[in-house]
């Protein structure tokens, strides 16, 4: 993906979860958007892992 779509040197990305979309741009302006999807969480103290489905 990095070569197929230009995503390396000057690329900023930005995310966002309230619209699940990730968008990389070059000099303030967009050229790739993505859908995001949360498979898990991490929880860094307890040291775990859980899938997004397993969480309550």
């Amino acid at each position: 993906m990095v070569e197929r779509f230009g995503l390396s040197g000057d690329v900023q990305y930005d995310w966002s979860m309230d619209d699940a979309q990730i968008r990389w741009s070059r000099t303030g302006k967009v050229f790739l958007t993505g859908r995001l999807t949360v498979i898990g969480s991490v929880s860094v103290s307890r040291q775990t892992w859980l899938w997004s489905w397993a969480n309550e």
